[in-house]
C-alpha cells in the first residue's frame, strides 16, 4: 500500500474512477473479506491441505474473495463466482483454483456447519489474538464483544446545514430507495448500505 494512503481511500478512488461498477457490491465484497480473513483461511486450508503462506499471494487474494462470495455472500450464483475466478487465474494456478472453488461450492452446508461450530474466537471472529488478550482485561464476556465489533459496519450520512435542510436529505433518501433511520438530533441518517445509491444520492444532492 502506498504511503499516506488507507484501505478507505483506496476503495474510495477506485469506485470514483470506475462509476459502471457496483459500489455497493464491491464495497461489501472488499470490507467483507477483511473481516472474515481468518476464518477464509481456514476454509481454504480445509479445501486444500495446504497453508496460506505456501499459495502465491495473487492466488490466495483470489480465493479469499471467491470464498467469501460462495459462503458468506451469496449474492452471485455458484457457478458465476467459480468461473470468474478461474478466468482471472493465471494459467498455472487455473487447475488449482477450480478445484478448491468448485469443492467449496459443493461442500457449503457443510462448511457453513463447520464454521458454525469453531470455537476459537481469533477464527471464529477473525479477530488478532492480541486483541482478545486486552479485551480480557475490560469485559467479562469475550464473546458478546467479539460480536459487536464483528456486526456488519453502517454507514452515516450528516446534513451540511449550509447547502441542504435536514428535511432535503431525507426526501432524497426516499427517492433512491436507500433504507435509513433518523438520528435527528445529530442532524444525520444512519443508512443500511453505501455503494451505488450512495453515489446517486450525491449526484442528487450538488
Amino acid at each position: 500500500m502506498a504511503p499516506g494512503k488507507n484501505l478507505k481511500l483506496l476503495l474510495s478512488d477506485f469506485l470514483d474512477r470506475n462509476t459502471e461498477q457496483s459500489h455497493q457490491g464491491i464495497t461489501r465484497a472488499v470490507y467483507g473479506v477483511i473481516r472474515r480473513e481468518s476464518a477464509l483461511d481456514y476454509v481454504i486450508r480445509q479445501l486444500s491441505r495446504r497453508t496460506s503462506g505456501k499459495i502465491d499471494a495473487d492466488v490466495l487474494i483470489l480465493l479469499r474473495i471467491s470464498i467469501y462470495l460462495l459462503v458468506f455472500s451469496q449474492s452471485y450464483p455458484d457457478y458465476a463466482v467459480v468461473n470468474e475466478a478461474v478466468r482471472m487465474s493465471r494459467r498455472k494456478s487455473k487447475g488449482f483454483v477450480n478445484a478448491v472453488l468448485r469443492r467449496c461450492a459443493g461442500e457449503k452446508d457443510i462448511i457453513i456447519t463447520m464454521l458454525n461450530q469453531i470455537q476459537e474466537p481469533h477464527i471464529k471472529y477473525s479477530t488478532a489474538p492480541i486483541l482478545i488478550d486486552y479485551l480480557k482485561h475490560i469485559t467479562p464476556d469475550i464473546n458478546d464483544a467479539l460480536k459487536y465489533l464483528d456486526r456488519e459496519p453502517v454507514f452515516h450520512i450528516r446534513v451540511d446545514k449550509n447547502n441542504f435542510s435536514y428535511d432535503e436529505v431525507k426526501k432524497v433518501l426516499r427517492e433512491v430507495g436507500l433504507g435509513f433511520k433518523e438520528l435527528k438530533p445529530f442532524e444525520s441518517f444512519e443508512v443500511e448500505g453505501a455503494g451505488g445509491s450512495g453515489v446517486r444520492l450525491k449526484n442528487l444532492l450538488r
